[in-house]
This record gives C-alpha cells, sequence and structure tokens, in this order.
C-alpha cells in the first residue's frame, strides 16, 4: 500500500464535546469527512483512529461499515504506529477529523510534491499554511519506526508530527498558499460551536460539502471583490 489516510477522530474534546458526530446539513461531520477523502484519486484506504475510551464506543457504532481502530485515548502517535504496523503502508496521510471540509485535490497535490521530492515529511499548514481547516500532513511511514524519535513527551505523543518538521532533520517540503486573500482569516475547522455555526452560515450560500478547496476560494473572492 502506498498511501494511507489515519484520520483522528475522538469524541471528548473539551471545548467541543461530541463535535465530529455534530450535524452540517443534516449529516454528520465525520460522513461529511470520509465522503470527500473518499474523492482522493491518490488515497488507497482509509482509517479512523479513535479511543478505546467508553466516551468513543458511539463513534465506533457509526462507523460499522468503516475501518476503525482503537487505541489509546491521550497516546495518539502509538495509535498511528500500530495501524502503520497493520496495514504496512509507504506514506501515511493525516487528516484531524475537526477538518470535515479536507479537500480531496489539496491531499491529491501534496502527496504528488511529496513523493516527486522524496520527501520524509510534507505539509501544507507550516509554511505560507493554507486556511485553518484544509490542513494535511503526509510521511513516510519508516519514520514511526526511528527509535530516536520515540520520545516520551507527552506534547510528541498527543500531536503525532511535529517533532518531525521541528527537529527531525528529515527531507521536508511545504505546499505553500500564496494567493493574498482575507479567506486566510477564517476557521474552517470545527474547534467550538461557534466555528460549526460559521459553517452552517456559509453552506447556505454555497454548497461547500460539494466543493474543492479551490472552488470555495473562488467564491470567497468573487463576494469580496463585489462588497469591495
Amino acid at each position: 500500500m502506498k498511501n494511507l489516510c489515519i484520520v483522528q477522530a475522538r469524541m471528548s474534546s473539551s471545548r467541543f464535546p461530541g463535535k465530529v458526530m455534530a450535524l452540517l446539513e443534516g449529516i454528520p461531520l465525520i460522513d461529511i469527512l470520509i465522503d470527500r477523502l473518499s474523492s482522493s484519486k491518490s488515497l488507497d484506504h482509509i482509517v479512523i483512529a479513535t479511543s478505546n475510551d467508553p466516551s468513543d464506543d458511539i463513534l465506533v457504532d457509526h462507523l460499522k461499515n468503516q475501518d476503525v481502530f482503537r487505541g489509546s485515548l491521550l497516546d495518539v502517535r502509538s495509535r498511528f504506529i500500530e495501524i502503520a504496523k497493520q496495514h504496512n503502508p509507504k506514506n501515511i496521510v493525516r487528516i484531524t477529523a475537526d477538518c470535515p471540509l479536507a479537500c480531496p485535490q489539496l491531499i491529491d497535490d501534496l502527496i504528488a510534491l511529496h513523493m516527486n521530492t522524496d520527501s520524509d515529511y510534507s505539509a501544507n499548514c507550516n509554511v505560507n499554511p493554507f486556511p485553518k481547516g484544509f490542513d494535511v500532513e503526509i510521511f513516510k511511514a519508516k519514520i514511526l519506526k526511528f527509535t530516536k524519535y520515540l520520545n516520551r513527551r507527552k506534547y510528541d505523543e498527543e500531536h503525532v508530527t511535529p517533532w518531525m518538521y521541528k527537529y527531525g532533520n528529515l527531507n521536508v517540503s511545504n505546499l505553500e498558499f500564496n494567493k493574498k486573500s482575507n479567506m486566510s482569516n477564517f476557521n474552517f475547522s470545527i474547534d467550538e460551536i461557534s466555528d460549526l455555526r460559521f459553517l452552517e452560515k456559509l453552506a447556505v450560500k454555497i454548497p461547500i460539502l460539494q466543493l474543492t478547496f479551490r472552488q470555495i476560494y473562488d467564491e470567497f473572492e468573487e463576494e469580496r471583490q463585489f462588497s469591495s
């Protein structure tokens, strides 16, 4: 398997509990995300990585037809390690479930960059980042076997990837967002209930669930030019 997508998902968010099952246009956010990811031309398989905490039972029951892995609630990195052992991919694409509008085209573009540059780690959310909510990271699965990176820092266990681009001495590539737009000021991820309300209002104006990032960007630019 070349490209395995691992989606981090849990119900026990402190700021917005149960957000991954919250409804947008009457559809659970996790279903919207899986549907969009399934449109990628470069992803070979999708696994939802959740916890073995009882709070995630409802999520697992809902995803009965989806490949789901349950592991440590706090040590998210250990979930990635175990999933990689099961599927043996070349690359792992990391998506968080609070980004329901993750764009399949951006994912394919980043995978192409990653493979063409033979990078160890690639992302679109570190240097000149894309608007929050369209974050994608990809890294070679073999990195998870590097003992020198498997330290016991709680931060790295929870956040999985920062050590790869901060102090990993790895070959890193970045897909940069170079367009100047007030769109960068908006948050398309779901951290709090107010973020969901923003997407609900946006969905009334444009069919965001069916649009790629570039199409959403064009809609924002058209509205900006009209109102300026």
